[in-house]
């Protein structure tokens, strides 16, 4: 009988202040699901709060996104079941979305919510218009893959999917994870299923401490580096992006130390 696992992927947030648990798995009708935790061994959790239901993981080393995803998915095959839903923890959904994510199950594509920022603003899924990736506004229903991708949170993929194109890239931790794995996608599936989910990301963008940005820069830099894109025109498109994002940067901090990044830990290693 097909069966949905979601993964959920938390990194220094309590279970209970997690939205996507809140809005979605808290109370909602799966049957197992895991708590993927990628905080420090410094961040206290609270394991008064797992239930039985609960497969909890936690990776002191910060293994990222896809190594989370992979877990989630290998112990879903190995308990039978026939979908995985990838979550992050800032995602807010309608009471009605676990409902929706089950009936959807005999879906053979990967499918997705619509995604919103809190502003209103198209999140996911994405097109590239030129150079750039930007969220769109589409209707439920049937696209094609190759022109659109969604990102993590929300989507629901079938396993054999998941597994015949080797899973996620453990070499990307965060950002690429989700295109790149789609770009992969598109040669065993052509479709992409739009479900009638409207959800809202929490997206912040507002950061100044450059210190900061500069760490959360480096592991960016980290993940164009471990994409292995399918397509030349794909690799064309991730190296303006990156590009894009390193001046964007520069812009906001007035620093020149993210170019100086760039050129080192990137155009030096590629």
């Amino acid at each position: 009988m097909p069966r949905i696992f979601p993964i959920l992927v938390l990194y220094k947030t309590q279970l209970k202040d997690a939205i996507t648990y809140q809005t979605l798995l808290k109370n909602a009708s799966f049957d197992q699901f895991m708590i993927y935790d990628n905080s420090p061994s410094s961040y206290i959790f609270d394991n008064s709060v797992l239930r039985s239901n609960m497969v909890y993981v936690r990776d002191v080393d910060n293994g990222g996104l896809s190594m989370a995803y992979n877990t989630g998915a290998r112990y879903a095959t190995a308990n039978d079941y026939s979908h995985v839903l990838l979550l992050d923890q800032d995602t807010h959904f309608p009471p009605s979305a676990a409902e929706v994510y089950n009936k959807n199950l005999c879906c053979k594509s990967i499918s997705s919510p619509i995604l919103k920022l809190s502003n209103g603003y198209a999140f996911s899924p994405c097109s590239r218009n030129g150079f750039k990736t930007k969220g769109v506004c589409l209707s439920p229903g049937i696209y094609n893959l190759s022109d659109y991708s969604p990102v993590n949170s929300g989507m629901c993929i079938p396993l054999n999917i998941f597994d015949s194109v080797g899973g996620y890239n453990e070499n990307i931790r965060l950002d690429f994870a989700d295109f790149e794995f789609i770009s992969r996608c598109k040669s065993v599936c052509s479709s992409l299923t739009i479900l009638p989910i409207v959800a809202v990301q929490n997206f912040s963008n507002e950061e100044t401490d450059v210190n900061k940005l500069l760490f959360r820069y480096k592991l960016y830099l980290e993940s164009a580096l471990g994409a292995r894109w399918p397509a030349f025109k794909e690799k064309v498109f991730m190296h303006i992006e990156v590009l894009c994002h390193t001046m964007s940067l520069t812009r906001r901090t007035k620093s020149i130390s993210f170019i100086k990044m760039y050129i080192k830990d990137f155009l030096q290693n590629k």
